[in-house]
């Protein structure tokens, strides 16, 4: 905005949206959707979204499989791609089932919002690789549920994350399966960063923006 409309820089004023609290942490585990029942108490990296190119779900298959080559530690791991199919699934699914871990990678298609928030709530660790972000409400999701975060290293999600994410270069796999490790050996400072998330979620509550939103409508019409 500053770059483009300059002059209109002291008439912009950000309120960023808040988070809706149907994503809570949970200790209910029972999913309802019949291919997550059959994770058993397996650990798992989660993505939720449509399962498209667009989303760089393709980059969370490469750094997954090499982690699982890579890190004794990820032998027990599942990835959860839960979502609908986009522009891309069938490759995706393609991929995996040429792959010596087939049998690892979940795709659910469309989940129930209970069980949204049961996977985001026992997530190991919540990947998103996004490429363009507008605001990150997921990352507010995961924060809520103390879900640790891996994410790309992009202004966006450096804004909303910032010391709660683990982040990893866009083009550098290496970089992603770097984080990941950092979840299955154990390194993952959970009580710090819960802590953050904490403080960062108190900033994102409706009514605390609700107050800010109704500031600025009573400072343009001059109330």
């Amino acid at each position: 905005m500053e770059e483009y409309f300059p002059e209109y820089v002291d008439k912009v004023k950000v309120i960023y949206p808040g988070h809706y609290s149907e994503i809570q942490y949970t200790e209910d585990c029972c999913y309802d959707h019949a291919d997550l029942k059959s994770m058993a108490n397996s650990p798992f990296f989660l993505f939720v979204g449509t399962i498209e190119k667009r989303k760089n779900v393709g980059m969370i298959i490469d750094a997954f499989f090499k982690l699982k080559e890579e890190s004794d530690e990820a032998r027990d791991y599942k990835l959860v791609l839960a979502g609908r199919k986009g522009y891309g699934y069938e490759e995706f699914q393609e991929k995996v089932r040429g792959s010596n871990f087939s049998d690892d990678v979940i795709f659910t298609g469309f989940v129930t919002k209970e069980d949204c928030n049961r996977l985001y709530s026992h997530a190991n660790a919540y990947v998103f690789p996004t490429v363009y972000e507008g605001f990150g409400s997921t990352q507010l999701e995961c924060m809520a549920c103390h879900t640790p975060l891996i994410l790309s290293d992009i202004p966006t999600n450096r804004e909303i994350s910032g010391e709660y994410g683990l982040f990893f270069d866009l083009d550098n796999l290496e970089s992603l399966v770097g984080q990941m490790k950092e979840i299955v050996q154990g390194n993952y400072d959970h009580e710090r960063r819960e802590k953050i998330a904490d403080r960062v979620m108190g900033s994102f509550s409706w009514e605390k923006l609700a107050g800010r939103y109704i500031e600025q409508y009573k400072e343009v019409i001059g109330a």
